[in-house]
């Protein structure tokens, strides 16, 4: 397969605003077929490129050979981002023998399901977190004596659960008990009681022995977490190694996207899938700073570094004032011996009019009530509510740490915006289909859009009595299953609606999503279960549309006004009008805290474009939240930090770095 000049002009057209054209380094990168990763800055249309890649690859379907071409990320969302720009122009990239999807589904699809029904003879019950707990707390809490009452209590008194065991293969091809899937083996802690009573031993046996037994027991009852599916795969290819070539020979042409987000065990079984000669193209792209973790975490290294990697260091989202700022925050530099310059090394190339600034605002407990306003004057300021697509970029504040403690001295959002309260998730009670569309959180969002058609569609299928082959009540992973053995072409029509009711959900379209979705879920019930709705189906779809007034939480609601405030998680890969990162408490220091390094008497800084080692437990995932949360901006990014963590000394060195200092304490 080659990847001409023409095709990439007809990729231009398609993705690109009128009159753009990808650069020398795009092209290199859209035209390569081989083995080389990419590692790209934020803001570099990295997504863009390789979307124009497979559209190239995608005009040129089917293979000779009959294999297909593989595209993974780690997220529904750039899933649902890929097919909404490029299937409508090829439909061919999402049928068979080709796979658009997150990692875990391609994990689920071709491994873990497959040899998990020819171990048990029978279909996973549900792969999914929240089901998993609820299962080991009813086998704990079922069962009594010594062993339980030591998992219930004492297991979890050591910092441990029972919930975060997994299965572990070793190198010897044995089953272990470990703390998480990438986790040490599981241990258990002594206590004086039993070194008294000599009963250690004995005691930590039974512990071990119980967990072993729960997990056993899930397993084989078909409850499982998403870990186990990796686990499940794992056991697949050490019993049958030979579907690796298997899964080769079907996908000659492999890309995964967010490479930086897969975690060990993810990254571990994909290269043993397609790292080799007989994979013709793996190409894994994405942005190692940007691997920023959750809070249970203590990961400081990267899993992914890039293989012989290719870069673009031009960010077509930041100014070169913002960049410079971006590229002191750069952890992984792509250094090779025997070369002056760095590899990797963040390049503004968006012009503004007027040059703004990173501004840095410094505040105390007086003055920290005035920061939003401040930032919505500095928006005022530079005339940004009129530059070209605010409205879907935006202005967003951000942190690192969302919920307030008792201790009123440490600072979080909530701490320092009373009228922002952190949502971890959102809950909507679907009693009708109308109610559904009022569904407010699917707005602009595909991926909860895509979910909620889902669960309309599992509701309606309980409503009807209508049960998979072993009797039970459908779920997300048994309806995905018998969808994926429908014919080509059932599989097709239901593919396309369910993309076409999401779609006009996001949009908002909400009385034009309810007749596509009644439509949808009819004829799903008539072409896949060979059913009718029963009546009481029908009054959960109703005749027609309804707007019904949803009463919506005080919680819940956004702060007034257009600025909007949410964790670096949550916007991790958006783009951003105006930024204002906020400093917040973190595992007992503050931001610029864990960015310190004391160097023979010398305090030393990346925010000062000192070099800087970041040894701590924290320093690195503060350094990486930093560097996400200041790229997000096209025109302005504001840092908001207390006036009390900065010596004249260290501003002048930040003045140096390009800031202007706002000080609201001399205000």
């Amino acid at each position: 397969m080659v990847i001409t000049d023409k095709l990439i002009e007809k990729a231009e057209a398609l993705l690109l605003p009128a009159g753009k054209s990808f650069d020398d380094e795009r092209r290199a990168f859209i035209k390569s077929l081989d083995h080389r990763d990419l590692m790209a800055v934020p803001g570099s249309g990295k997504t863009t490129a390789l979307q124009a890649k497979l559209f190239c690859m995608a005009k040129q379907l089917p293979l000779d050979d009959g294999s297909g071409i593989l595209v993974l990320s780690h997220t529904n969302t750039a899933v649902d981002e890929l097919k909404r720009l490029l299937q409508g122009s090829c439909p061919h990239l999402f049928e068979y023998p080709n796979f658009v999807g997150t990692i875990q589904q391609f994990v689920d699809k071709y491994l873990a399901i497959p040899f998990y029904e020819s171990c048990f003879g029978k279909s996973i019950e549900s792969i999914e977190a929240d089901r998993y707990y609820k299962e080991c707390d009813k086998y704990v809490n079922a069962r009594r004596g010594l062993a339980a009452n030591l998992v219930q209590y004492k297991f979890a008194s050591d910092n441990k659960h029972y919930h975060y065991v997994r299965f572990s293969l070793n190198d010897a091809g044995g089953v272990d008990l470990t703390m998480g899937i990438n986790g040490r083996e599981v241990t258990v802690n002594a206590p004086q009681t039993w070194i008294r009573a000599n009963t250690v031993e004995e005691n930590t046996k039974a512990v071990l022995d119980f967990l072993m037994d729960m997990k056993k027991c899930l397993l084989k009852e078909g409850y499982l977490h998403y870990d186990d599916c990796y686990f499940l795969a794992n056991c697949y290819l050490r019993k049958k190694p030979s579907i690796i070539n298997v899964i080769r020979d079907r996908f000659r042409f492999v890309f995964v996207d967010e490479a930086q987000d897969t975690q060990k065990h993810q990254l571990d079984l994909l290269n043993q899938l397609f790292e080799g000669d007989s994979c013709e193209c793996y190409q894994l792209i994405g942005d190692p700073n940007q691997s920023i973790f959750s809070s249970l975490s203590r990961a400081t290294t990267l899993q992914w570094r890039g293989k012989n990697p290719r870069y673009i260091n031009k960010s077509i989202r930041l100014t070169p004032m913002v960049s410079n700022v971006v590229n002191n925050l750069v952890t992984d530099k792509g250094h090779e011996e025997g070369r002056e310059d760095d590899h990797f090394q963040v390049t503004g190339l968006r012009q503004l009019d007027v040059e703004i600034q990173p501004q840095m605002i410094l505040y105390d407990g007086i003055t920290m009530g005035q920061l939003k306003d401040k930032f919505e004057e500095l928006i005022q300021q530079f005339n940004l509510e009129e530059v070209d697509r605010v409205d879907k970029h935006g202005f967003h504040i951000i942190g690192w740490a969302a919920t307030k403690t008792e201790d009123s001295n440490k600072l979080h959002l909530e701490d320092i915006f009373p009228d922002y309260h952190y949502k971890p998730s959102e809950s909507f009670v679907v009693d009708s289909l109308s109610k559904a569309m009022q569904d407010e959180s699917v707005k602009d969002d595909f991926k909860k859009s895509h979910k909620l058609v889902i669960d309309i569609l599992l509701k309606v299928l309980y409503l009807n009595g209508i049960k998979t082959a072993d009797g039970n009540n459908f779920n997300k992973t048994k309806l995905a299953l018998t969808v994926s053995l429908l014919q080509d072409s059932i599989k097709k029509q239901y593919s396309e609606g369910l993309f076409s009711c999401a779609k006009e959900l996001a949009a908002g379209n909400k009385s034009r999503a309810y007749i596509q979705l009644k439509s949808f879920i009819e004829n799903s019930i008539q072409t896949i279960f060979h059913a009718e709705c029963n009546d009481t189906a029908k009054t959960f779809i109703g005749e027609q549309y309804e707007e019904i007034i949803v009463a919506q939480p005080e919680e819940n609601a956004e702060p007034e006004g257009n600025v909007k405030i949410g964790t670096i998680h949550s916007t991790k890969g958006r783009t951003h009008c105006a930024t204002m990162y906020v400093e917040t408490y973190y595992e007992g220091k503050y931001e610029i805290e864990h960015l310190m390094e004391n160097k023979r008497g010398e305090i030393l800084n990346p925010l000062y474009g000192d070099d800087v080692s970041n040894t701590g437990v924290y320093a690195a995932s503060a350094r990486k939240m930093m560097y996400v949360g200041f790229s997000r901006p096209t025109h302005l990014l504001c840092y908001a930090t207390e006036k009390r963590r900065w010596t004249d000394e260290a501003l002048i060195k930040m003045r140096g770095q390009g800031w202007n200092i706002i000080d609201l304490t001399n205000v």
